[in-house]
């Protein structure tokens, strides 16, 4: 979960720890509501989670594991391999990210 939070600019890595950024430190004082609601815009101010998001809604929900793939390849993300089991793997957590903020948007 470090580097989920690390890609969301809430803690920096180093050799002797996790640190809360100050992003972190403010996101951490927040009621729950107001946490959840600055995760989902975190998560989503990325683009490729932006766009998987927004062919989620368009397509009523229904999105497969394959077409997050394909919308992760045309993101050209640094580092991540199209032709690897990583991308199989990223694919799951972006659509897993998706799912947890629409549950969110459900729920409150």
């Amino acid at each position: 979960y470090s580097n989920a939070a690390r890609f969301l600019g809430l803690v920096s890595i180093d050799r002797k720890g996790v640190y809360l950024t100050d992003m972190g430190v403010s996101v951490m004082q927040m009621p729950l509501t107001k946490k959840q609601i600055k995760f989902s815009e975190l998560i989503l101010s990325s683009k490729p989670f932006a766009k998987v998001m927004a062919v989620y809604l368009n397509k009523g929900g229904q999105l497969s594991t394959l077409e997050i793939k394909d919308i992760l390849k045309s993101c050209n993300i640094p580092n991540l391999n199209a032709y690897s089991n990583t991308i199989e793997r990223r694919s799951l957590t972006v659509k897993s990210w998706i799912e947890w903020i629409i549950t969110q948007v459900r729920v409150n």
